[in-house]
């Protein structure tokens, strides 16, 4: 790859050269052309096929790409069922109708690594009927996920996911009477126990009160640290809050009494109804008084409380359109709070290290559970779905605890 560079230095002459204005651009079209190129190689070396570099610059790539398309949906309607075809022409076409975007977009990728696993079979294979998968089958396209796939995965709550996913389109195949029934695809995975740091009480008041450095507060990267920090203990005491309900605060969001704030109000973004809103009342403790107060504004209703966020929602697009750019603006902020967070292994010497705004959550659910709190309840204030999910917030109990709680019992 190369690009077209705004400036440069030119150590020789001392002076800097300035180039074309329109060096975006340029690295945009050099991006999308190595791209075309990259899907041609990809299909010819899939097929042994022999080449020259000038073979493949004379390719009308988008006459190439409608050929390539053409030829793919004729080979999968071939397959009775398929599951790549049934994954693209049914399950992202229904979210798109339905204007989940996101959800469109992430069956359009798992349509894609099913393709790209199946073309590394012997013999290859353009898709695979869905009533004859096995667990073989899955354990093959883990296997490929973790090894071969171009971003590899490396954690099993993200293999998880995918199965997930297979199990949705299984599902849906079935409602839809495409299969009969649901084919059983039971694996093992590492995803009951989480890994996630939970922070104890002493690194909790340590983010609390510190102290960090003085000078933080004149540069922009101590500044979204000392932001960051606020975030996660606003998400730690709001009952485990999920970061993006923390960033969609609003100083609207704040009910005070005399002027000062006493209870912070909101519709969880992701709930564990169907639906998806479920509004949280939650009295501000006395810890989280004065990071709120640090941020509050009475005057000022409509401007996010902690300034993460640039999105604001616009008419003139689609309901789809303003929940994709939240997303996307959310994403964008979690990664420099996440970066923010990892300065603060430094300056406390890995007293604080390895979490991320999720770790709020764990950190909740375990000082939850030690306060003897019901899973239902810790699973409620979280908003899971299941208990499963919240089971893996947690640890184990330790001995004393057992011993404890074997005590109550004959009490």
């Amino acid at each position: 790859m190369c690009y077209v560079k705004a400036t440069h230095w030119n150590d020789r002459l001392k002076v800097v050269h300035t180039y074309d204005p329109h060096h975006l651009t340029y690295n945009k079209l050099i991006k999308d052309r190595y791209k075309e190129i990259e899907q041609i190689l990809d299909v010819y070396d899939d097929n042994d096929w022999p080449y020259t570099a000038q073979d493949i610059l004379d390719i009308n790539y988008k006459k190439w790409a409608e050929e390539q398309k053409a030829k793919s949906e004729v080979a999968q309607a071939a397959v009775p069922d398929g599951l790549i075809l049934f994954c693209k022409k049914v399950m992202v076409t229904r979210f798109y109708k339905a204007e989940q975007v996101v959800n469109a977009e992430k069956y359009e990728i798992e349509a894609e690594l099913y393709r790209r696993y199946l073309a590394t079979l012997r013999p290859k294979k353009v898709d695979i009927a869905m009533s004859t998968l096995t667990v073989d089958f899955v354990n093959g396209f883990f296997r490929y996920l973790r090894e071969d796939a171009k971003r590899k995965v490396s954690k099993d709550s993200t293999l998880q996911r995918h199965l997930a996913q297979l199990m949705a389109i299984l599902r849906y195949a079935r409602d839809q009477g495409v299969i009969s029934k649901v084919p059983t695809l039971e694996v093992q995975l590492n995803v009951l126990k989480s890994k996630k740091v939970k922070l104890n009480n002493a690194q909790i008041d340590l983010m609390l009160n510190g102290p960090w450095p003085e000078e933080w507060a004149a540069t922009k990267g101590g500044q979204t640290s000392l932001q960051a920090i606020d975030t996660f203990l606003l998400q730690f005491y709001l009952y485990g809050a999920r970061v993006a309900d923390v960033m969609l605060l609003r100083n609207r969001n704040i009910i005070s009494r005399g002027g000062v704030p006493v209870k912070i109000e909101f519709y969880q973004k992701k709930g564990r109804r169907k639906e998806g809103k479920r509004l949280m009342s939650i009295p501000i403790p006395p810890p989280a008084l004065s990071v709120v107060s640090r941020y509050w504004k009475a005057d000022k209703p409509e401007a996010y409380l902690i300034p993460w966020l640039e999105y604001e929602p616009d008419v003139t697009r689609t309901t789809a359109e303003n929940k994709l750019l939240m997303e996307e603006d959310i994403g964008r902020a979690t990664s420099r709070m996440n970066a923010g967070l990892r300065r603060l292994e430094s300056i406390t010497n890995t007293e604080l290290s390895g979490f991320t705004s999720h770790s709020a959550r764990h950190s909740y659910a375990q000082r939850a559970k030690r306060k003897g709190k019901s899973i239902e309840w810790i699973k409620e204030t979280l908003g899971h779905s299941n208990y499963d999910i919240t089971a893996g917030y947690l640890d184990d109990l330790d001995a004393d605890e057992l011993n404890q709680n074997m005590q109550d019992v004959y009490d």
